[in-house]
């Protein structure tokens, strides 16, 4: 609050000096990690890969099995893909069996083996350069799936302090910029704040995953800001939908119209 205090505090002119500043640092960067790391994918560690492809090549990219994009029939709530044809729109068990507080979820790829190592990998190893390959994957289910006028702004998961610390940055507030970008909408963070530090969600079943983020988000600083609109919650993976979930119990709680969920991958 501070820094926000003083870099509006300090006119036009030095503001624009600062954000051209920032603009030479991302750029000097993106030079530093092209140096660093050839244009080889990181992945095979063999063919080709440049760094606005996320160094994933195309051979990487059409491994039989390795990136399923989601389709339909799938849940119309959760976005669980059907395994076999289906006659018309339709709502899965797990879903018939929970009370979902966000309109419906969706998830641009299913969550494989080659794609949570790419997740795991840029969200706990720090391995940043595998963010324009995920910006690529959910832009094109956003894009395809997701009317831009249906939704005012976009309410990244939030990340307890500690683990915001620990990897120094937020990926879904990322992936979330990246949206805005691209699509127009706000990114509104400090809406919603964890409260609570949790374990990570990785291993845990489905009724561990709800007892973990129990009470673990709060009206954040910025609450206010979210009264009256449409919110599309964005995240790496959706599994249970236990964390996005009370994402968006806060958000309702709070005075949002109405709140769905976007995702890179789906858990299944």
């Amino acid at each position: 609050p501070l820094l926000s205090t003083v870099f509006f505090a300090i006119g036009d002119p030095l503001r624009r000096r600062l954000r051209k500043m920032g603009s030479l640092i991302q750029h000097g960067w993106e030079n530093l990690l092209a140096f660093t790391y050839p244009n080889t994918c990181r992945i095979c560690e063999e063919w080709p890969a440049t760094q606005a492809e996320g160094y994933v090549c195309g051979t990487c990219w059409t491994r039989p099995g390795a990136i399923q994009f989601i389709n339909e029939p799938c849940c119309q709530r959760c976005g669980m893909p059907f395994p076999t044809e289906s006659s018309g729109p339709f709502t899965c068990e797990n879903c018939r069996d929970l009370s979902l507080p966000f309109d419906w979820a969706r998830a641009s790829v299913r969550a494989t083996p080659f794609v949570l190592n790419i997740v795991h990998r840029y969200e706990y190893s720090g391995h940043r350069w595998f963010e324009p390959f995920l910006i690529d994957i959910l832009s094109r289910m956003v894009g395809a799936s997701v009317s831009i006028l249906e939704w005012d702004v976009l309410i990244p998961i939030p990340l307890h302090s500690v683990k915001r610390r620990d990897r120094e940055f937020n990926q879904a507030e990322r992936l979330a910029t990246a949206l805005s970008k691209r699509f127009g909408w706000p990114v509104l963070s400090e809406v919603v704040v964890r409260t609570s530090y949790t374990e990570s969600q990785t291993h845990l079943s489905r009724r561990a995953r709800v007892a973990n983020v129990k009470s673990a988000f709060s009206p954040g600083k910025r609450a206010a800001s979210v009264r009256g609109l449409r919110a599309l919650i964005v995240d790496d993976v959706l599994t249970t939908g236990s964390t996005a979930g009370a994402v968006a119990e806060v958000l309702s709680a709070i005075g949002a119209k109405r709140s769905a969920v976007v995702t890179v991958a789906r858990g299944l």
